[in-house]
């Protein structure tokens, strides 16, 4: 989704490829090591960076639903994992997985996962939210202009049609259209001209794009000639 909104610090200011670059080397750390203190150590150099660049809000609606996957990642890996020589609890005997048994090692292998994957969670953040998509697709137009291009537009057409949709839907709320509640019937019929005006919308603007395009080309031509 088209989440990138540029704020007045430093971080939107470095260079897009440092930026990508910084990122990706985070994802590669947090696939290639595997010690929990080291990972602990560039999740905090993340977490630094993201609430420097004003995103803290962004960055703990990630964490929220990073915790769930990491409560289950942790439960899973006590209750199937029976390696470990130190034994913290043990149990009766369970169908598919065997003896019950919660070691220490294990549980510390979960922990570790789970830095990993809040690492990894706030790389994708910090890359979403201080990166700019155009500029990111920008730096690889060399290796095919007329394949960044299509990305580009293919990239912001639907963040804009789900912002177009939104604005007539405030706008058909406001009219006193009712749209959540009543039998599927009715909210389709309610629906029919939030999607007509969405058309109307996403020609007028292709229609602007391409006069626009036409004076842009028309521009040159005279500059050139």
């Amino acid at each position: 989704m088209w989440i990138y909104k540029r704020k007045s610090n430093f971080i939107y200011q470095i260079h897009p490829l440092a930026m990508v670059v910084y990122v990706w080397s985070i994802i590669v750390m947090s696939i290639c090591f595997t010690d929990p203190i080291l990972l602990f150590g560039c999740f905090i150099a993340t977490a630094i960076v993201l609430i420097v660049s004003d995103n803290l809000k962004e960055w703990l609606i990630y964490m929220k639903w990073t915790s769930y996957m990491i409560g289950m990642i942790v439960f899973l890996n006590v209750i199937v994992v029976n390696a470990g020589a130190t034994v913290l609890l043990s149990g009766p005997v369970l169908p598919v997985v065997g003896k019950f048994k919660i070691t220490l090692e294990a549980l510390f292998y979960a922990l570790g996962m789970g830095i990993r994957l809040m690492l990894m969670t706030s790389a994708f953040c910090l890359y979403n939210y201080t990166v700019d998509p155009d500029k990111a697709l920008k730096l690889f137009s060399r290796l095919g202009a007329k394949s960044i291009l299509m990305i580009t537009l293919s990239t912001r057409l639907f963040p804009l049609l789900l912002s177009d949709y939104r604005r007539i839907s405030e706008v058909q709320l406001t009219r006193g259209a009712n749209l959540k509640s009543g039998s599927i019937k009715m909210k389709i019929k309610n629906t029919l001209p939030i999607v007509s005006a969405l058309l109307l919308s996403s020609l007028e603007r292709a229609f602007k794009w391409q006069n626009q395009c036409k004076q842009e080309l028309w521009d040159w031509e005279k500059i050139l000639s």
